[in-house]
């Protein structure tokens, strides 16, 4: 896959919120997933370079389909819901993570999950036990702590120890990355990442 994928053109594809009603390709799919409000959104934008083909909100909580953008012919990338809102009605919640849970137990054309993590408050419980869903599963991931440059040096060296801590109890990431959508920093090492995934 050539460098230059995420030049290419990125079209919104299809949308779904129902289990099983995915669309049909064969196109090879590159998934994020994250708390609600990490910035997700804004980092896939990031990613093709374009402000608002997702959907962004100040309020937490507002993706509640797995949205397809078509990048260049050759990628999907997936929009999962923001898990972990508890504002949201109890039946809302449930269907979003059966629907999350559906999506990855399928998964027939994905390639990585990039589960994305706010670095300000690292990882919780919930978000633990996500990962131990993963590993039952095989997903092979990749974790990605965006919001970087709202950190203090020290708050970063800290982040990073207990970033080593945790990628040698969950062998099935390969890696963590860190990212600011505000500052660009760590998009083109995500990219990269991105490609030689698929």
């Amino acid at each position: 896959m050539k460098a230059d994928l995420f030049q290419k053109e990125c079209i919104f594809f299809y949308s779904v919120n129902e289990k099983g009603k995915y669309p049909k390709s064969n196109l090879p799919e590159i998934a994020f997933l994250g708390r609600s409000n990490v910035g997700k959104s804004s980092l896939i934008n990031s990613l093709v370079n374009r402000k608002n083909l997702v959907r962004t909100s100040n309020s937490p909580g507002s993706t509640i389909k797995i949205n397809y953008f078509k990048l260049g012919d050759k990628l999907m990338l997936v929009d999962l819901p923001g898990h972990g809102y508890a504002k949201r009605a109890k039946h809302v919640v449930e269907n979003l993570s059966d629907l999350i849970e559906d999506y990855l137990l399928r998964k027939e054309n994905l390639k990585k999950l990039v589960f994305i993590i706010d670095s300000r408050r690292g990882i919780d419980q919930e978000d633990e036990m996500l990962l131990n869903f993963f590993k039952s599963i095989g997903t092979s991931m990749l974790l990605v702590f965006n919001k970087i440059d709202k950190l203090k040096k020290l708050e970063l060296q800290d982040l990073n120890d207990s970033v080593d801590r945790m990628i040698n109890n969950f062998d099935f990431i390969e890696g963590a990355m860190f990212t600011s959508c505000l500052k660009g920093f760590g998009i083109k090492k995500l990219k990269e990442k991105i490609i030689q995934n698929i």
